[in-house]
């Protein structure tokens, strides 16, 4: 459960950081089918973050220390997703 997560490799662990550097992620797979898979799964969830990002006003960003996760078996996933408009109004 602490693969890619190692506090003595990774300054922050727990942090969503999407521009971490993926030659310091080590995981270990049973077949080469499921690293690949892994790997395809961490580039659809960068670009589905990044066009997601692309729909909000200007101003708006990703308030990355207040992300929630939930723990699904050896899983985890987002819980929460937050967002900060920076004082934006509506009908702008």
């Amino acid at each position: 459960m602490s693969a890619n997560r190692d506090p003595r490799v990774f300054a922050d662990p727990d942090r969503l950081d999407l521009q971490r550097d993926a030659g310091r992620i080590w995981a270990s797979a049973t077949a080469t089918i499921t690293a690949g898979g892994a790997n395809i799964a961490r580039m659809q969830l960068r670009l589905m973050i990044a066009a997601a990002l692309d729909f909000l006003p200007e101003g708006a960003r990703l308030l990355e220390h207040e992300i929630r996760w939930s723990a699904k078996g050896v899983m985890s996933q987002i819980k929460s997703l937050p967002v900060d408009f920076a004082g934006l109004t509506g009908g702008e």
